[in-house]
């Protein structure tokens, strides 16, 4: 097969363009993306869009990024196709007349032998041609746009003209509109669906904007889809790095090439359509930085340390919106032919998390937290599409404090301000955090490595201090964010974190002590598989209360009996060898506690 013209995508052949014979009976004509998709079907199967997918997580996640890809074809092109066998030597051809800038989109495929695409003018010139979506693919997928208008020939072929067979074939010509970064043009379009031409530069970052009515998109005027990079291979995950916040989608060029933007209009009329280019600025990290954005969407870039968090916050403007964080996104390698290959991209997808988005204030926007696990650049997108002009206030602070377990740590807090400090705890223990302060409302929150919020302590009207006590459920760091009650106040805080005392209870030796009220101790338990105990607790119950936990902080459920007020009993047994914790909570007045056991006969 004729190699591809350009450098930057050999095997999904450079050609830019979609297609479809006119008059035909295949594809979808002028409809647009509709919000459906084959979802089964083998791969080279007729109609069939999923690659399939089973066994390893990664190997699930790779079939979900192929089928991206085949489902914005779905889309794009539709699931019929036309039938053809094949002789060996020989090719099938249709005629596609086509205007100048107009792009023809045809795909390829076959069981029976490597099929391939060519577009040749009237001479018999091969103008484009591929025979490989991407390396292990064998189905073609061809992109070309007409450089003038003319009559092109539309081949299909099998790899070298050696073997033949059966195989199927569709394709599309769709209409495609120049817009340069930073131009922009007025669009009379029917309801349906046209390519926007952007011709983009290696690392720049661009917004599609419909009329620039505070660069929001009308969802009856224009709905951008996907993006067809130069090889014609969509895939929107990889190419936008931000969430579409009401369409306000930021796109990313890796390579130098003309980028396709399918844009799908929901009424008739004309809409000003424009690229605005965002340069990323650059985010200070040794003080607070202070930033004005106009109205739109404002790209800054910094670098993190592991263990770090950011804060951004917007200053009196409560409608303005932070959208994401991304890491920075790396170039391709130059003469890397394979750049856009869904099931290469996943293998990123497969890391660690790099930072964990922090709840501040539940349903305000307007500030966000995240903790950093892994150092590097990374982009932060805010978007301000409420006022003419919003100022926000960026952050990183130093890495999570450390919390002293056994005495008290001190902070001082400022107006709208958290801090965050850490601890490491392991399943099984009993932890008190106790959080005070005479100057403000303190707020204490817990939250797990994951970001997600797991507790909220707030005071009582005129108290200077809350506390909370929990069972450690999974190993690791715990996080707990100070903050006051409606992020009004400022002032000096103490915190402390105190694990309660463990004594060990067994058949020879039974365990005793004292709680006083608001004071917790732990006593442990070795219980032997398929042997039954008796467990007696001694200590007065208007004072003690008894609660049951195993080494991964679960509850278990024990039936105690009581004898007295000064005496409970408990049958305890296990199918399975455990350790059984008794937490031992002192209440009104607390108490003084023995807890013993024996085996029964």
């Amino acid at each position: 097969m004729p190699t591809l013209a350009l450098p930057i995508f050999v095997l999904l052949c450079a050609m830019s363009s979609a297609t479809q014979e006119r008059g035909g009976s295949f594809g979808v004509g002028e409809g647009g993306f509709g919000s459906g998709g084959a979802a089964g079907g083998q791969a080279g199967g007729a109609g069939g869009r999923t690659r399939g997918g089973s066994g390893t997580a990664g190997d699930r996640r790779t079939a979900e990024a192929v089928q991206h890809v085949e489902a914005a074809l779905y889309d794009l092109l539709g699931d019929e196709f036309q039938t053809h066998i094949l002789t060996p030597g020989e090719f099938t051809e249709w005629t596609v007349e086509m205007k100048a800038d107009e792009v023809l989109i045809a795909e390829a495929r076959s069981t029976a032998f490597d099929a391939g695409l060519e577009v040749v003018d009237a001479a018999g010139t091969s103008l484009a041609a591929n025979d490989d979506r991407y390396l292990g693919d064998q189905r073609p997928l061809l992109l070309w746009r007409a450089p003038e208008a003319g009559t092109f020939t539309l081949r299909g072929r099998s790899f070298r003209d050696r073997a033949g067979g059966q195989y199927e074939i569709h394709f599309r010509v769709l209409p495609s509109l120049l817009i340069e970064p930073g131009g922009r043009r007025t669009v009379e379009r029917k309801h349906g669906s046209v390519l926007l031409r952007l011709p983009l530069k290696r690392g720049m970052f661009v917004q599609p904007v419909s009329n620039e009515e505070k660069f929001a998109v009308s969802p009856a005027q224009v709905n951008f889809r996907y993006l067809l990079t130069p090889g014609g291979l969509p895939n929107r995950d990889r190419m936008s790095l931000f969430a579409d916040l009401s369409a306000r989608r930021l796109l990313f060029a890796p390579v130098d090439g003309d980028y396709d933007l399918v844009a799908n209009f929901g009424q008739d009329g004309g809409s000003e359509l424009s690229i605005r280019t965002v340069v990323p600025q650059h985010m200070s990290r040794d003080k607070p930085t202070a930033l004005v954005q106009d109205s739109g969407v404002q790209l800054y870039e910094f670098e993190a340390e592991k263990g770090e968090i950011l804060e951004v916050a917007s200053i009196g403007q409560p409608g303005a919106y932070l959208s994401e964080i991304v890491r920075m996104p790396e170039l391709p390698v130059p003469g890397d032919q394979n750049w856009m290959d869904p099931r290469k991209q996943e293998t990123q997808d497969e890391q660690t998390p790099e930072f964990t988005p922090l709840i501040t204030r539940v349903g305000d926007s307007s500030k966000s937290t995240a903790l950093f696990h892994e150092g590097g650049k990374y982009l932060v997108s805010i978007s301000n599409f409420r006022v003419p002009q919003a100022q926000f206030r960026a952050q990183l602070s130093a890495p999570l404090r450390p919390m002293n377990r056994e005495l008290r740590s001190s902070g001082a807090l400022k107006i709208g301000e958290s801090h965050y400090w850490s601890f490491v705890a392991e399943p099984g223990q009993y932890i008190r955090l106790e959080l005070s302060s005479q100057e403000f409302a303190a707020q204490m929150t817990q939250i797990s490595e994951n970001g997600q919020e797991s507790n909220k302590v707030s005071p009582l009207l005129d108290s200077e201090s809350v506390s909370r006590q929990f069972l450690v459920t999974a190993p690791g760091r715990q996080i707990v964010r100070v903050s006051c009650l409606g992020d009004g106040g400022k002032g000096g805080y103490q915190l402390s974190c105190a694990v309660a005392p463990s004594q060990d209870c067994s058949l020879v030796k039974p365990a005793e002590g004292r709680a006083e009220s608001g004071e917790t101790r732990v006593v442990r338990m070795e219980l032997e598989a398929g042997v039954p105990y008796l467990a007696q607790f001694d200590g007065p119950i208007s004072g003690l209360y008894f609660t049951f936990a195993d080494l991964q902080g679960f509850a278990r459920n024990v039936v105690m009996r009581r004898k007295s007020p000064e005496r409970q009993y408990a049958l305890l047994y296990s199918p399975e060898k455990l350790s059984l914790l008794v937490v031992v909570s002192g209440i009104n007045t607390g108490g003084d506690y023995k807890v013993s056991l024996s085996e029964l006969p």
